[in-house]
């Protein structure tokens, strides 16, 4: 599993007071299912993830964009997380 502080996925900032702390999820993970990721699809090549939420997840020209700017650049890999929304089959 992943370690999940929210440390590394925020901007640097002098703005936190220093008793702030990042902290992980506060879940137990508990009624949460495995994600069904083809894991032996990774290449090793540097990963670009790609997640735009509920509000923009039903939107297939934003990912389409995200897919046609990542294809420009070799040595990169791409994964969205599209939602139950998009059709997920392999293009």
């Amino acid at each position: 599993m992943v370690d999940t502080n929210a440390e590394e996925f925020d901007f640097q900032s002098s703005y936190w007071l220093p008793q702030f702390r990042h902290m992980g999820p506060f879940h137990d993970g508990l009624g949460r299912n495995d994600p069904d990721f083809p894991w032996d699809r990774l290449t090793g090549e540097s990963l670009i993830y790609a997640s735009m939420g509920t509000l923009q997840n039903g939107l297939e020209s934003v990912f389409s964009t995200i897919a046609e700017a990542v294809s420009t650049r070799p040595g990169m890999q791409l994964v969205l997380s599209v939602g139950p929304i998009l059709d997920q089959s392999v293009k």
